[in-house]
């Protein structure tokens, strides 16, 4: 079992500044993972949100229920985090999932 940890952040009516302060916080506590859930009626200028994501010194996954038909905000969002997962529906277990798959997935990479 894994010993890392998971933050996760919703993105659903959360303006970019909330949520640039919940990544500053998975940084600052030292968690592992950070898990950001993008709800599929998310539209907001991100041009901070992916500035920030791009220099976290955490590996961000980003997951949406959708899995095509993206707003533009969105796809500059998920061309910004080194990982995107979509179009599963129950995420329940998901956040849990993460730190075994990257683990497997860098491993398998050999870094």
């Amino acid at each position: 079992m894994s010993d890392k940890k998971t933050y996760i952040v919703e993105l659903n009516n959360s303006d970019q500044e909330a949520v640039i302060k919940s990544i500053d916080k998975a940084i600052k506590e030292n968690y592992n993972y950070i898990f950001l859930i993008i709800n599929k009626n998310f539209i907001s200028a991100l041009d901070k949100l992916i500035k920030k994501v791009r220099r976290s010194p955490i590996p961000i996954v980003l997951y949406t229920t959708k899995t095509c038909d993206h707003s533009e905000g969105t796809n500059r969002l998920m061309g910004s985090v080194p990982y995107v997962i979509t179009g599963i529906e129950n995420i329940t277990n998901l956040a849990k999932m993460i730190p075994y798959l990257l683990d497997n997935e860098e491993s398998n990479r050999g870094d």
